[in-house]
């Protein structure tokens, strides 16, 4: 599937994500990635006055608008991207009770979250495949045990909470892991070298992860370390979990 046929599809509501590859799902969330980069690049801090500066210069992201462009050329070539996909893609039924459509895109960590119907789908763009091997989507799966014994008046509203959560949580891990990494590249192939191991994450930090949750919806209302953080809705009038 070509990348137009699926951004086509997805815009009239078509339920072709079933039907596409990780590395086609992660390269138009790289896309999407990429467009927003630039949509907020053209937003000034004062929009009243003409002279005023730019919150961000496309330049500052100019090493992922690089490999966006590099990845892209390689698969449309038919040649070799490794790993496959070069992120990470993880689908999942998702927790709300009813279809629905959510969708939140987080700078810092390079990861998107979509809820496309009654499947949800989590983009990490730079952690080289690695949250697949993890136990993250069994954390998903925790969610929807609790959930299964919450009132049905509260499901979708508790579905939608627990799925950002979820995300929040997930992205700011790999944010607080991210690095650089190296690469072989040819004219058919682009290779990211393996970490001899597996980068440990700094501490999290209260007033940090105050601010990252916002860009998910949600206010940190309880910071827990690690783990075990409270929250509320910073959308909506229901409290998240």
């Amino acid at each position: 599937m070509g990348q137009n046929e699926l951004q086509t599809g997805l815009g009239r509501g078509g339920n072709v994500i079933g039907s596409a590859t990780p590395q086609e799902i992660y390269l138009w969330a790289f896309k999407v990635h990429i467009g927003l980069i630039h949509r907020n690049a053209s937003l000034k801090v004062d929009i009243r006055s003409p002279s005023s500066p730019f919150f961000w210069e496309i330049g500052d992201f100019g090493s992922e608008i690089w490999l966006f462009r590099r990845l892209y050329q390689v698969w449309s070539m038919g040649g070799t991207i490794c790993p496959d996909p070069f992120g990470t893609v993880l689908r999942s039924r998702a927790l709300t009770r009813a279809p629905s459509f959510d969708f939140v895109h987080n700078l810092q960590s390079g990861t998107l979250f979509f809820q496309l119907g009654e499947e949800v789908v989590f983009v990490a763009l730079y952690d080289k495949g690695a949250l697949a091997s993890s136990n993250v989507a069994e954390q998903l799966e925790y969610h929807r045990d609790f959930l299964s014994t919450a009132p049905s008046q509260d499901g979708d509203d508790l579905g939608w909470a627990a799925q950002r959560v979820w995300a929040c949580e997930t992205a700011y891990f790999l944010y607080r892991a991210r690095t650089g990494f190296s690469y072989v590249s040819s004219e058919e192939s682009f290779t990211a070298v393996p970490d001899l191991f597996r980068p440990a994450p700094r501490s999290s930090d209260a007033e940090e992860y105050a601010r990252f949750c916002l860009s998910f919806g949600l206010k940190l209302e309880t910071f827990g370390g690690e783990a075990g953080h409270h929250y509320s809705n910073s959308l909506r009038k229901t409290s998240a979990v």
